[in-house]
């Protein structure tokens, strides 16, 4: 991205030293910071949140994802390239080893899900209101639930795509696992 900016992420203590948050930072080409932002998943602010990776988009926007609240769930935060909250996301689908943003803006967070393989989660561009998305087992089906008009579900034979909308999908949405 063009916005003569460097942006690093990593975990920090917080003020009360009893916790991580994740900490993301902004440097300008002349080396000053602009902005420096801080997430903590636990509203009594005494979770560990890890951060597990970042990327930015063509615009100069920032994700970062990893875990929080002592791994159990994630989150993905994404500020705008003046530091702004565009929107922050939990959910407990994957645990997340990589982030990635395609050239419309739409973000991609990867990872494991639980131990059934590789897992993707695709957020909109543009979401209207903070997405959400949970998945469980039930009696050899996965139920898939989602929040958030922005979203939708897509489904692709392969994790580099590309990704189609499944028809009549609503939520929550029940797939067997069978065959």
């Amino acid at each position: 991205f063009r916005t003569g900016r460097v942006f690093v992420s990593g975990e920090s203590g917080n003020t009360s030293g009893n916790s991580f948050e994740y900490t993301t930072v902004a440097y300008s080409s002349d080396g000053t910071q602009p902005w420096v932002k801080r997430y903590n998943g636990n509203p009594a602010g005494n979770g560990h949140n890890y951060v597990y990776a970042m990327a930015a988009d063509s615009s100069g926007n920032v994700y970062v994802t990893g875990v929080n609240n002592n791994f159990d769930s994630i989150a993905t935060v994404g500020y705008s390239r003046w530091g702004d909250a565009l929107w922050t996301n939990t959910s407990v689908a994957i645990s997340p080893s990589a982030i990635a943003t395609d050239s419309t803006g739409n973000v991609f967070v990867a990872g494991t899900a639980d131990n059934s393989g590789l897992g993707i989660i695709k957020y909109s561009s543009s979401p209207s209101s903070a997405p959400g998305l949970t998945y469980q087992f039930v009696n050899g089906s996965l139920v898939i639930s989602w929040t958030g008009a922005g979203c939708g579900l897509q489904s692709s034979t392969s994790p580099a795509g590309p990704f189609a909308d499944v028809p009549g999908a609503t939520s929550p949405y029940t797939n067997s696992l069978a065959g």
